[in-house]
């Protein structure tokens, strides 16, 4: 919900700054903040044992493991393209700085329900075929971005989203949580 509010905002903000050639002042006002904060962050408690060489090495030469990486590297470099252009894409297209805004936000708010509905669903099927439907989804959901030339059509493919990256987000999750033992889940 955060994401969407604040995605919402950014197009209004971004406007009123004066456009996108303005968003590198936007950023450092924001990142300033979290920037201080950090500052004053201390170490934690080590907890568990620690890891070992062994341990990691079980897990990098796990074949299923590795092609689990590939998927997810090739999903995620084609999701970050999309999050790197698609303002400029829509712009392109003629979209306002409000509709970019908007673009963020539809694609925030879908994915609050893919979030809950796989969270509950996935363990009933096999997270590697679920991967593979979504990849199929973000093709389909590349395809129509590059097909489409107009920004109201763009924002609704944005609702996608939640198909795209909701299910495969909670689906990756699901199949580490399963897999990876769990001294080594937040490594």
């Amino acid at each position: 919900f955060g994401f969407a509010f604040v995605a919402l905002a950014a197009g209004t903000l971004i406007s009123w700054i004066g456009g996108l050639h303005r968003l590198p002042y936007l950023y450092w006002g924001v990142w300033i903040f979290p920037l201080l904060l950090l500052a004053m962050l201390k170490d934690g408690r080590r907890q568990g044992a620690p890891l070992t060489l062994g341990k990691v090495k079980t897990v990098v030469w796990n074949k299923t493991f590795l092609w689990f990486l590939f998927i997810v590297l090739v999903l995620s470099v084609t999701h970050r393209m999309n999050d790197s252009f698609l303002g400029l894409y829509l712009k392109d297209a003629g979209a306002t700085d409000d509709m970019v805004g908007w673009a963020w936000a539809i694609s925030a708010f879908s994915e609050i329900p893919a979030f809950i509905v796989m969270g509950r669903y996935v363990h009933r099927f096999h997270e590697l075929a679920v991967l593979g439907f979504a990849a199929l989804f973000y093709a389909l959901r590349w395809f129509l971005i590059g097909m489409i030339d107009d920004p109201w059509l763009l924002l609704a493919v944005q609702a996608m989203h939640s198909v795209t990256f909701g299910m495969f987000w909670i689906t990756s999750v699901h199949y580490l949580a399963r897999i990876i033992d769990p001294e080594l889940r937040a490594t």
